[in-house]
């Protein structure tokens, strides 16, 4: 094989690991997709999030995501695709249908441009009560960075 061609498989090669521990180049899970902050421009070149941050608020979309898991696969699946952690959770009914699950998600992303620099966003933190039957309220809490607080509009 000629040194050229060698030398180019080797770099493409490292090119290729080096964007598999870019944790901006993975992909989301169903999960962290439904957790995402809604956001819009704030006019002046920045993003103002829908959701208060740094604070325990309602998350309507980690609801619904949760509750069509429920419905067609139960806590199990909840935890096996979706890597919550569930528990039974103790009610004054007695109820064998309620659980609180949690999840981490490290969120990660780029400002305007696919070139910027990979950033720490922060974490949010997803706790979820399901039960009785197919009742779930979701909440989730956004610890950021200072870089989410500046970040660019996509």
């Amino acid at each position: 094989m000629p040194t050229q061609v060698k030398c180019g498989t080797i770099i493409l090669t490292c090119l290729a690991g080096l964007s598999a521990c870019d944790p901006c180049s993975t992909i989301r899970t169903p999960l962290e997709a439904a957790a995402l902050y809604d956001q819009r421009p704030d006019g002046h070149g920045g993003i103002v999030y829908l959701q208060s941050l740094d604070a325990w608020t309602r998350h309507p979309a980690v609801e619904r995501f949760v509750e069509a898991i429920v419905r067609t696969g139960g806590i199990a699946r909840l935890e096996t695709e979706n890597g919550m952690q569930c528990v039974a959770r103790a009610t004054d009914t007695g109820c064998s249908d309620c659980f609180t699950c949690r999840a981490t998600i490290r969120e990660w992303g780029r400002d305007a441009s696919p070139a910027s620099a990979c950033m720490d966003y922060g974490t949010i933190r997803v706790q979820v009560e399901v039960g009785p039957n197919s009742a779930v309220t979701a909440m989730t809490y956004w610890q950021t960075t200072p870089a989410a607080l500046q970040r660019q509009p996509r």
